[in-house]
C-alpha cells in the first residue's frame, strides 16, 4: 500500500527553459574559465608587441563568446556579452585590455548618449511646459532634499545631511 499521496504533474514554469539555458552558458563560461583557452591567446598575441593585433583580439575574443553564447545556448547577445566580459577578466591582461579598450568604450558610451539625445522633442517644451518644470524641480532639489532625508533617518547628524546634499545638488 502507497502511504505518499500522488503529486500531480506540475507544468514548467515559463521561464524555466531561460533559466536552464543560461545556467548552461553559466557552466560553459566556467568550462572556459578554468581550462584557460583564451587567457593562453590573449597572451600569445600580447607576446607579438603589436598594440594594435592585441586590441583585435580582445574584441574579437569577446565578439565571438558573445554571438557563440547567443546562437549555441539561445541567450540575449547581451548576455553573451557579460559572459565574454568574464571570460576576458579571467586573463592577467584584463588590465591592459580595459586600457586598450578605453578609447572604443568613450565612443560607444558618446553613441549611446547621442542616441538617447536624439529621442528628445524639443516640442514638450512648449506643449507642456508645467509638467518640464516640475520635472526640472524635483531631479534639481528633489533629490537634495531625499538625500537629506534618507541621512536623517539613518541617523546622520545634521552637519552630515547638509554636505551630502550640498553635494548632490548642482554646482552650475
Amino acid at each position: 500500500m502507497d502511504t505518499c499521496p500522488k503529486q500531480r504533474q506540475r507544468k514548467p514554469l515559463a521561464g524555466a527553459r531561460d533559466h536552464d539555458r543560461k545556467g548552461r552558458v553559466i557552466h560553459w563560461t566556467d568550462a572556459y574559465r578554468r581550462c584557460a583557452i583564451f587567457p593562453w591567446l590573449l597572451s600569445r598575441v600580447e607576446r607579438t608587441g603589436s598594440r594594435e593585433l592585441f586590441t583585435l583580439a580582445v574584441i574579437a575574443l569577446a565578439l565571438g563568446v558573445a554571438f557563440g553564447s547567443a546562437k549555441l545556448f539561445g541567450v540575449s547577445f547581451a548576455l553573451g556579452a557579460f559572459f565574454a566580459g568574464v571570460v576576458v577578466n579571467e586573463s592577467d591582461l584584463s588590465h591592459r585590455a580595459a586600457k586598450d579598450l578605453q578609447p572604443l568604450q568613450d565612443a560607444f558610451t558618446v553613441l549611446f548618449f547621442v542616441a538617447v539625445g536624439m529621442l528628445f522633442d524639443p516640442s514638450i517644451l512648449i506643449r507642456q511646459p508645467l509638467q518640464v518644470l516640475a520635472v526640472l524641480a524635483i531631479v534639481v532639489i528633489g533629490k537634495s532634499l531625499a538625500a537629506f532625508g534618507i541621512v536623517r533617518v539613518l541617523g546622520g547628524s545634521m552637519r552630515t545631511a547638509l554636505i551630502v546634499s550640498a553635494a548632490l545638488a548642482p554646482d552650475r
